[in-house]
């Protein structure tokens, strides 16, 4: 009797724990997304090196919102960043001649919270805080127009950073590029950028970015950057999305016109998103 009775009270207690986990409240959004993005680096022979501020990052990311606070989601982000260093021609210092060495450029262990479509705020192994601020105006015909500003503070600077363990070829890389750890802003920009689906899987954007960097008027004059970037992308039906984007980047531009430097880069990206969140 005393055995019936304990079984029976401990299959009320497996169905009572059962029915408050199915009822309990679920996070509305649960994602999973792993990313493979590339860039060429400059391919303008008149600007920086061919092929100078190449790129390509490895990553995943896992984003979740709160039950209790759905409009405020947190992620985690893993991400390793390599690139290829090349040997340049003597007589012409823009060619290059054979890859120097692969590096492990930069890797991040980055997490992060969105609050609604207005504010993100991260921090990562490089020590380095980042903020935005941004407004998103919806128009008729699947058209956005996202208006923002991005702020990137090293308050440790380098703190876990990755650097090569042999030296690169000293040639004239792109100075907001790669991390520098001797200044507090290591990023500061501002963007308007125009988004429109002319197809419920097409989508193409452009978007204008002045971008600055240093901790002084005199470093903002000097590290100016006029970044415009052009690109589309396709979103199948199984969580697959395809980019690709034509950037021009201009530098130098505290110089006389002749001085400027006009970079060309193209990029692409692929990224698998599963999602975990069940719909009611």
């Amino acid at each position: 009797m005393k055995s019936t009775l304990l079984l029976s009270l401990l299959m009320l207690s497996l169905v009572s724990y059962s029915y408050t986990q199915e009822s309990k409240p679920k996070p509305t959004k649960q994602q999973l997304d792993i990313f493979i993005m590339a860039n060429t680096g400059n391919v303008n022979p008149n600007a920086l090196p061919l092929l100078a501020i190449n790129f390509a990052k490895y990553g995943i990311r896992y984003s979740e919102n709160f039950v209790g606070a759905p409009f405020i989601s947190w992620y985690l982000l893993l991400e390793l960043k390599t690139d290829l260093s090349f040997n340049y021609e003597l007589d012409r210092p823009t060619h290059p001649t054979s890859v120097h060495m692969w590096n492990l450029d930069e890797y991040l262990i980055e997490g992060g919270f969105q609050i609604g479509n207005h504010f993100n705020f991260a921090f990562n192994n490089l020590g380095r805080l980042d903020l935005e601020l941004y407004h998103l105006f919806k128009l008729p015909k699947r058209t956005v127009i996202r208006i923002g500003t991005e702020l990137e503070l090293m308050v440790l600077g380098g703190m876990l950073s990755a650097q090569p363990s042999t030296s690169k070829p000293v040639i004239p890389f792109d100075p907001v590029a790669r991390p520098k750890f001797t200044n507090k802003v290591y990023y500061f920009g501002v963007y308007i950028t125009f988004m429109h689906a002319f197809n419920p899987q097409w989508s193409i954007f452009t978007q204008l970015n002045p971008r600055f960097s240093g901790d002084t008027a005199q470093d903002f004059k000097k590290y100016l950057q006029l970044r415009w970037n052009t690109g589309i992308s396709f979103k199948s039906s199984n969580g697959v999305t395809l980019g690709g984007v034509i950037r021009y980047q201009g530098h130098n531009l505290d110089m006389p016109s002749e001085n400027h430097k006009h970079n060309i880069l193209f990029i692409g990206s692929i990224t698998k998103s599963f999602n975990f969140a069940k719909t009611p």
